[in-house]
């Protein structure tokens, strides 16, 4: 039976299957394929999205197919598809230019006399064109091994290739297989990923860390700080007993600090009342409002390390993060983070949807590649939390720690430990870890050092590290991480200096309570 041909009345939205290869064909022209982190393909003449028809689409259970068909006059030839994340595909033209954008997971191209031209994120695709000449054109990046060499097959035949080198085939999320006899021309850019990409490798974590140490420098300098703590406008009155009456009527700022408090043995104190807290602005006293833990949402981060070595675990790590995700209340929002196949993956933004998250969980990456945890842990923070100062953010990592550092092995973080932690100081989120122990089936003192570290991250952010003997075994753990988590309030006050002249104020919260320890961040900039 011949697959159905469907002729479009406009630009051509499919779902894609889940990973469903799509096939993209056009004898007539040439094709523009950019993938998008959407659910959709997209697919239309080119310069006409409104065009009522030129493309027929057929979907097998082997591949979701789109043909170019012959254009009418005044029509282009050209196409553009826009495909999803991770949804390998083909494309085929005669004499077409083929031109690929973005982070492509598999793709393989053919083509006897079109032009290529690839913009690529270099650092984790592996090229593999052979063409049977030479191109009379050729433009590589500078900075990039790549190389375009002939390999003679017999007298008087053949075959050029262009391939560039990983240092680590681990590193490589897609590849490009291209099958060329005598193209025009190839072109060959670098693609920059978006910090807003769901899926990174871990080496963009050097940038993240840089930013939250070029913010500390700033502070210690005086200059303006993106991304901290910052007051927030209401058009509201003043607390009773405010020394400014001439602020009653005009709008106030108003600045919010999430604190945590334990006692001398490091157990979280629950239930304290305003009266308790003391917090000065630059030494002066200020009026404060206390928002009862329970009464204050909070954004969880929750990060599953689901490298090669965990692949047994993966349903009790599905089961950890549905429990966790029943941990959040009605109010709190979580979002899902996963290190797979070395590189960082964003799951689920922050949600309060809780059976959203629960579907995901469903459909977990399988556990590949390295293990550049501590690279990943920095990328989860960027993500979301980085944009939410002063509210009440937490990391929770389910992990051995063993980041290839310690073990010597392929796809190491970038960075070191030390580096991360220093970092971490900035960090307005506090990670918990949840160290499973059974990472020390490795040997080699691998599970301590890496409990060493975890520990310092958890201690610099104002966390706590959690000990579980392997993924299975977590449950005892996760009632004292929920007090543990409950236990951070969150104090907003007015402050009574209202000039906000982007100036760094310092800020000292105190609990009136012997023993009592406080957490939380040194101030803000009033800007």
């Amino acid at each position: 039976m011949r697959p159905l041909l469907l002729l479009l009345s406009a630009s051509l939205l499919v779902a894609a299957a889940r990973a469903q290869p799509v096939a993209i064909v056009n004898e007539h022209g040439g094709v523009s394929v950019e993938v998008i982190p959407e659910a959709y393909v997209r697919a239309s003449r080119s310069g006409s999205p409104e065009s009522r028809d030129g493309i027929a689409t057929s979907r097998s259970p082997a591949q979701l197919l789109f043909e170019a068909l012959p254009p009418a006059e005044g029509e282009s030839a050209d196409i553009e598809v826009r495909v999803p994340l991770g949804v390998p595909y083909s494309v085929r033209t005669r004499d077409g230019a083929i031109r690929l954008t973005g982070m492509v997971r598999r793709v393989r191209i053919q083509t006897a006399g079109g032009a290529i031209k690839l913009d690529v994120p270099l650092e984790v695709t592996r090229l593999n064109i052979q063409t049977m000449r030479r191109p009379p054109s050729l433009a590589l990046p500078a900075g990039r091994k790549l190389t375009f060499l002939a390999e003679t097959i017999r007298p008087r035949l053949r075959i050029w290739t262009l391939s560039n080198f990983l240092r680590s085939r681990d590193l490589a999320y897609g590849v490009i297989d291209g099958r060329l006899d005598s193209p025009a021309a190839i072109s060959v850019r670098d693609w920059e990923i978006p910090r807003s990409w769901p899926v990174k490798p871990h080496t963009l974590a050097s940038g993240a860390v840089e930013r939250l140490l070029a913010s500390a420098a700033r502070r210690k300098r005086g200059g303006p700080q993106p991304g901290t703590t910052r007051p927030t406008r209401e058009a509201a009155a003043r607390p009773s007993g405010s020394e400014s009456e001439a602020l009653f009527t005009s709008e106030v700022r108003m600045v919010s600090m999430s604190v945590a408090v334990a006692d001398s043995g490091g157990r979280p104190l629950t239930g304290l009342a305003r009266e308790a807290f003391v917090v000065e602005e630059d030494g002066r006293r200020q009026d404060i409002r206390v928002v009862d833990p329970d009464e204050s949402p909070f954004n969880m981060a929750i990060l599953l390390d689901l490298s090669g070595s965990t692949s047994v675990d993966l349903e009790h790590m599905r089961q950890a993060a549905e429990r966790l995700i029943a941990m959040a209340g009605p109010r709190d929002r979580v979002a899902l983070y996963a290190m797979s196949g070395s590189m960082f993956r964003r799951l689920s933004s922050l949600t309060s949807d809780r059976d959203a998250l629960l579907e995901r969980c469903e459909r977990l990456p399988y556990p590949t590649g390295g293990s550049p945890i501590w690279d990943t842990i920095a990328l989860v923070y960027d993500d979301e939390l980085a944009l939410r100062s002063g509210e009440r953010n937490a990391v929770v990592v389910i992990s051995d720690g063993i980041d290839n550092r310690i073990s010597g092995q392929s796809v190491p973080s970038n960075l070191r430990a030390r580096r991360l932690t220093q970092a971490a100081g900035e960090m307005d989120a506090r990670i918990y870890p949840i160290f499973l122990l059974s990472g020390e089936r490795f040997g080699r003192g691998w599970s301590a050092r890496a409990r060493t570290r975890m520990e310092a991250l958890a201690q610099r952010t104002g966390g706590r590290l959690f000990a579980a003997r392997s993924v299975a075994d977590i449950e005892p753990v996760l009632p004292a991480l929920a007090r543990e988590m409950r236990s951070v309030y969150e104090i907003a006050y007015y402050p009574a200096n209202q000039d906000f002249d982007g100036t760094w104020r310092r800020v000292r919260i105190k609990v009136e309570l012997p023993g009592a320890q406080v957490r939380a961040r040194p101030g803000y900039f009033a800007d």
